[in-house]
């Protein structure tokens, strides 16, 4: 699926970066072409109407073209035949063009009877009127214009082919860098189907067993007991992961305003460390915890409660026995200030920076702890709904701290 995105982007990208280069040169080589196409004109008129009647036919550079009023001086090279009805030469005149007689007849005689055009092979522009009882003609060298516009048009194509490559490499590092959150969070997701899949098969397969065992009819009342009770446990596991995914998507798709009720986060930090400490206790590990009195915030209770609950719980599940979780609430400055400590728990820097990601778990082969890799994830969701900030610092020989500065009230 990312390969087929990927190239999908590509494509698309390229395919847009493409026409509008193109469309650029285009335009740029037809404004080149469309100059050069006047200068010629402009040349050639000049070459046919700029002269007196003097019969050495001598350019008058101070006479007006009676046709274009506004061409400017001709830079083109040229020369001018005039010729009696039957097309026999009468005068010739150059202008830096170095032509000898019998090629001039021969130029006439392939024109023919158009009135303008252009000879390709000789890299001559010309253009025919009447003059008197005869014909005047006027020729001008192309072959530079020819060059140049060939050089131009080469030099475009080289430019479309360099800049394609490019953009073509660009497009795929920008494609590479784009789609790699998409690609991790895709393969976070897989290994999170797998690992749910894995997780809820053991249940299911519990539940059922127990359901078969209560619907048999020679069952006393302690075993029927143990089965429902079975039932119900594995049930919660189920309800909790299903849960928490709702909530994750309930915060995607709306964003509520939670910041409307005044909340005593000191009465609330004390029932979450409360009902932890039998939990902290059954594991061997001591929950000390330091709260102040009376600190207040705006938010929501609720979801108050879930965030420490989610920091405690981690807590309380990779503490290893014999070690210490401290809890301490105060206030400093406008801020109210939560750490969770726990002792023998290390988080390296490279994992610190995805432990918040959805179904991400730091050591994917360590003992299942009873969770899903949602936990932080949801405890991300909510600091970001309440504007709390978290900071987390681990030490290999110390342990692992995380710290919530909520905005007081």
């Amino acid at each position: 699926m990312i390969k087929k995105l990927k190239r999908k982007f590509i494509m698309i990208t390229m395919t847009f970066i493409t026409l509008i280069l193109v469309t650029v040169l285009a335009i740029l080589c037809f404004d080149s072409y469309q100059r050069t196409k006047t200068d010629i004109t402009n040349s050639l008129n000049f070459a046919l109407y700029k002269y007196n009647d003097h019969p050495t036919f001598e350019i008058d550079f101070s006479r007006e073209s009676p046709k274009n009023n506004n061409d400017p001086r001709p830079n083109m090279n040229s020369f001018t035949i005039i010729t009696d009805s039957s097309n026999n030469i009468l005068e010739l005149y150059s202008r830096n063009y170095q032509i000898s007689n019998e090629t001039s007849q021969n130029l006439i005689d392939s024109i023919n009877d158009k009135s303008e055009g252009i000879l390709i092979s000789q890299n001559l522009a010309y253009k025919k009127d009447t003059k008197d009882e005869g014909y005047i003609y006027a020729f001008v060298d192309i072959s530079i214009a020819k060059e140049n516009l060939i050089s131009m048009l080469m030099t475009a194509i080289l430019i479309a082919i360099g800049s394609i490559l490019a953009f073509l490499i660009l497009t795929i590092l920008l494609a590479n860098w784009s789609l790699r959150p998409v690609a991790i969070s895709w393969q976070q997701q897989k290994q999170f189907l797998a690992d749910a899949s894995h997780e809820l098969k053991t249940p299911l397969t519990v539940i059922l067993a127990n359901t078969d065992l209560a619907l048999t009819k020679k069952q006393d009342e302690s075993k029927l007991k143990q089965s429902l009770q079975s039932i119900q446990s594995e049930s919660m596991r189920m309800k909790k992961l299903v849960e928490d995914l709702l909530f994750l998507a309930k915060n995607d798709a709306q964003k509520e305003n939670t910041l409307n009720t005044i909340c005593n986060i000191s009465d609330i930090s004390l029932s979450c460390v409360l009902s932890f400490e039998t939990l902290a206790f059954e594991k061997g590990v001591t929950l000390e915890s330091d709260i102040e009195d009376n600190l207040l915030a705006l938010g929501n209770e609720n979801q108050f409660k879930q965030l420490i609950s989610i920091f405690l719980d981690n807590a309380t599940k990779y503490t290893p026995s014999n070690k210490k979780i401290n809890f301490t609430l105060k206030k400093k400055d406008n801020q109210i200030q939560i750490t969770i400590y726990n002792e023998g728990s290390y988080i390296d820097k490279e994992n610190i920076k995805h432990i918040f990601d959805r179904f991400y778990r730091c050591d994917p082969a360590r003992q299942y702890q009873g969770g899903y890799g949602l936990g932080l994830s949801i405890a991300s969701q909510i600091a970001s709904n309440l504007k709390i900030k978290i900071d987390v610092n681990s030490e290999q020989k110390k342990g692992t701290t995380f710290t919530l500065w909520i905005p007081a009230k």
